[in-house]
């Protein structure tokens, strides 16, 4: 059984951070990197030891294909997608591959809405649009493990057709709601502090972006985002009734 980590890189501004995550997680972790990208192979890559490229004829819009599609790009039985601004900074990772030995999918939660509890409007909406009501858990969309089961493809299939309902924004609203309509799925929580989402934490297995201090500790220049559509009301909290 093959096991791997998966990268989707779009666009010239990501493939240098990428590339400087890659090569630090490759300190702390044996396992194979796979990269998606809609661009050739850099010298940015050069020297990193197991690591697999394909090429994709995609635009920059398209980024998030690959990502809510993971399973028909990742060559292993068994993948960690992790988002490119990433890094896994200490061993551990392994214990995320253990969790799928008894789930489909393993992420990490954001947190959980219960009833009466407040809701972001882009959820509220995406959930109204997909029908869903709290209680609801909020997976952070920056890790996401899989084994290569119908289960797992019926939910990446569902969580791509909620994301194209969706406008093509936002994609966590739609995985929140993706899982809740995927009633055959056995979903898996990561270890509690494997994962640092937005703040530094030196213990934390990976590190997800978390502004300047994530571009000094691993000397990385600032670049230019390439955010999904969003309205100005999104991230405002409302009511769910």
């Amino acid at each position: 059984m093959t096991k791997g980590i998966l990268f989707v890189v779009f666009g010239k501004g990501y493939d240098h951070p990428a590339s400087v995550c890659v090569r630090e997680s490759r300190k702390h972790t044996g396992f194979p990197f796979h990269v998606v990208s809609n661009m050739n192979r850099s010298l940015n890559w050069d020297g990193i030891k197991n690591l697999s490229w394909r090429t994709v004829n995609m635009s920059l819009k398209a980024n998030r294909v690959p990502k809510v599609q993971a399973y028909k790009y990742s060559p292993f039985d068994r993948t960690i997608y992790l988002d490119c601004d990433a890094v896994i900074q200490r061993e551990g990772v392994n214990r995320v591959f253990e969790k799928l030995n008894s789930s489909d999918v393993v992420m990490d939660r954001h947190e959980r809405w219960e009833r009466g509890s407040r809701v972001l409007r882009v959820y509220k909406r995406a959930m109204r649009q997909f029908g869903v009501k709290p209680p609801i858990d909020i997976w952070w969309g920056g890790l996401v493990a899989f084994n290569k089961s119908y289960p797992v493809f019926d939910f990446f299939d569902l969580w791509h057709q909620y994301w194209v309902k969706f406008g093509k924004a936002r994609d966590m609203p739609c995985l929140a709601c993706a899982v809740v309509n995927s009633p055959d799925l056995k979903v898996g929580m990561t270890p509690d502090g494997l994962v640092a989402q937005s703040r530094m934490n030196r213990s934390a297995v990976v590190q997800h972006f978390a502004a300047k201090d994530f571009l000094k500790k691993f000397g990385i220049e600032s670049w230019e985002k390439n955010p999904p559509p969003t309205k100005r009301t999104d991230f405002k909290w409302t009511t769910w009734e």
